[in-house]
């Protein structure tokens, strides 16, 4: 309850008006009773009772009159609900986000979120300063508008594929209106409030939130949760291999649904799968190259996670020569690979790869080829191959031996799943660890030499060392080591990520054909589509990203009520229907006004007003108590 112009209020002084000719009009005359008229008086005297009670009915409407003109001139306001309020900063976090895409009925959940931040900037006043923050576009920059620049740009929003990271909006917003200068802030939610898109930890934000929750709950979704071909290593020409897809559901869902497989823009599989499980479809062979492709299955509400694109490259056999005594393991697992094409056993001379036991022959190598190293399986071995490692520039070297461990941390696209380790030495030096052991140390270690990469393993492959030579996992983990990681397999990017780039890279060509220049720092920053991206060096394709939707939108289970208390524990209002949205948004607005109802009941008592007063004259026109007047004047002087 409040005044928007409360110097108006001087107005109410005029209320002394009424009351001033209401005393005034009290004459004072001397009476004297006359006997024969005494009858007469006492009927006159129960009309004036009645004549009083007039007369202070009109006081009453007359400083009502007053009173409520004044109130309404002040521009009185009561309650909550209107749309007066002061200046306010208000950050609108837009979540267009992949999941906006989602269709509800006839609209998409993204277009609904766009009426709300609608009515947002709707119920604006001319003070107010709005940033529109897309949730789906971090990289998009949020400059302070007006309710037109904030009202197109809300209009000119656009669903996105990449992932909505809501903690990290919330956190930008918070930052955002602490520079602003108005006293007044607030930041509107407006998102699906999918539970995947929040932090785990509570947020300290210092303004309050208004969250939208209306939108309807969603339904089972389905996706494609990975294709994968060859197990992830590279096919070999002219050698069929096979695509394992994986289809994912949002919950619990146990009938199966087709899945095809479309090869260089053709259709080469097709079968059923149940959500959570994976076929194989059987491939090829191919021609040397890259082989682009995606998996689908049958569209639903959200339908951009309904296809998943993979490139790989199609590349020959590796040459690989083997130097020094690798052992009965190494060597059936070298032949049942050259056995099923995927590798070929030649000379060192020739070879492309070159399996170095306790580091022989890799002064031999010629330029460019690939060398593992394994450690002897006697230690009195690794004083030799340290200084062999050292003489071919490799920086690296075998430290102190460890027992009863187990593999931890793995970064292959293998993954070894927790193998035994009873002898492992540790890789010391510089370059890229993709294998740790179970207590943190380096086990397996890339590194570039002159000659070409070296990468040391910590365990002699037999049986004594580690359970690996009788793991599933030892051929496909022998074959990643000789074409090398990153060497082979599918190049997978999510939307939104920033793709680093050869340095030879100078332009990008997106899905839709529209090719962008590479900046200096040799990265694609902001990929926007799903697809698959071409990348250009003069008039050559060097390369092709295939870059796929966030698993993490195809979860769309909205965040329950507990948990967002706790990750939003401070001032915190929860709108779940468009009436409700309306009166919570803009916390500091200062009511409703009364203006128009005050001039009507205004306008009303001027009414009843003119009413009293006439129908007084006629009474005095008509009363028996008329004819006494001229007598009473008389008498009185």
């Amino acid at each position: 309850m409040g005044f928007l112009a409360p110097a108006f209020l001087l107005g109410a002084l005029a209320v002394s008006v009424p009351l001033l000719l209401h005393l005034l009009h009290r004459p004072d005359r001397r009476r004297v009773a006359f006997p024969a008229l005494r009858y007469l008086l006492r009927t006159e005297k129960e009309h004036a009772r009645t004549i009083r009670m007039r007369q202070w009915l009109l006081l009453v409407l007359r400083c009502a009159v007053v009173v409520l003109a004044t109130l309404a001139a002040a521009r009185f306001v009561v309650g909550s609900g209107g749309s007066a309020h002061p200046d306010t900063a208000v950050a609108i976090l837009l979540d267009n986000s992949l999941s906006s895409q989602r269709v509800v009925g006839e609209e998409r959940v993204l277009d609904v979120l766009i009426d709300r931040a609608l009515e947002t900037v709707s119920a604006a006043g001319p003070g107010d300063r709005f940033w529109v923050v897309r949730v789906g576009e971090p990289w998009d920059v949020a400059a302070p508008l007006d309710a037109p620049a904030a009202v197109e740009r809300i209009r000119a929003t656009r669903p996105g594929s990449a992932r909505g990271d809501l903690g990290d909006a919330l956190r930008r917003a918070d930052r955002i209106l602490a520079e602003s200068d108005l006293e007044h802030r607030e930041i509107h939610l407006v998102s699906d409030l999918q539970a995947s898109a929040f932090p785990n930890d509570a947020l300290e934000l210092r303004y309050p939130v208004i969250v939208w929750a209306g939108t309807p709950a969603p339904g089972t979704n389905r996706y494609v949760r990975s294709a994968v071909v060859g197990g992830g290593l590279a096919p070999r020409a002219d050698r069929r291999t096979e695509v394992a897809i994986t289809v994912g559901a949002s919950t619990d869902d146990t009938v199966a649904a087709p899945v095809r497989l479309f090869l260089q823009g053709q259709l080469r599989g097709a079968a059923d799968a149940r959500s959570q499980s994976t076929v194989l479809l059987p491939a090829g062979p191919f021609p040397e190259g890259d082989l682009e492709g995606y998996a689908e299955t049958d569209p639903d509400d959200l339908r951009a996670d309904d296809r998943r694109w993979f490139v790989t490259r199609v590349a020959p056999p590796p040459r690989v020569a083997v130097a020094g005594s690798a052992g009965g393991f190494v060597r059936e697992a070298l032949a049942v690979l050259e056995e099923s094409g995927r590798i070929r056993m030649v000379p060192l001379a020739e070879a492309d790869v070159l399996i170095s036991v306790a580091g022989e022959g890799l002064d031999a190598r010629a330029a460019g080829v690939r060398a593992v190293v394994v450690p002897h399986p006697d230690p009195a071995l690794r004083t030799a191959t340290n200084q062999r490692l050292a003489n071919a520039g490799a920086g690296l070297s075998l430290g102190e031996a460890a027992s009863g461990l187990r593999t931890g941390e793995d970064r292959t696209r293998v993954q070894l799943d927790s193998i035994r380790l009873d002898v492992a030495w540790s890789v010391d030096g510089t370059g890229e660890t993709l294998v740790r052991r179970s207590d943190g140390v380096p086990w397996l270690v890339e590194t570039t030499t002159t000659r070409g990469p070296v990468s040391v393993v910590g365990s002699p492959f037999t049986l004594d060392a580690t359970s690996l030579p009788v793991e599933a996992g030892m051929l496909p983990f022998l074959e990643e080591l000789v074409t090398g990681p990153g060497g082979a397999g599918t190049l997978e990017w999510e939307a939104g990520a920033s793709i680093p780039l050869s340095r030879f890279a100078t332009e990008v060509e997106t899905p839709a054909g529209l090719r962008l220049a590479v900046g200096p720092d040799h990265r694609f920053p902001f990929t926007t589509d799903v697809g698959i991206h071409r990348v250009w060096a003069g008039d050559s394709v060097i390369a092709r990203i295939a870059v796929n939707p966030p698993l993490a939108e195809s979860r769309l289970e909205p965040i329950d009520g507990d948990r967002l208390a706790v990750v939003l524990p401070g001032e915190i209002v929860v709108a779940d229907d468009a009436a409700s949205w309306r009166r919570d948004i803009f916390l500091s607005r200062r009511g409703r006004e009364l203006g128009g109802a005050l001039l009507v009941a205004v306008l009303l008592l001027l009414l009843a007003e003119s009413w009293v007063a006439a129908s007084g004259g006629v009474e005095r026109r008509t009363s028996p108590g008329s004819s006494t007047e001229p007598l009473r004047a008389h008498l009185s002087e």
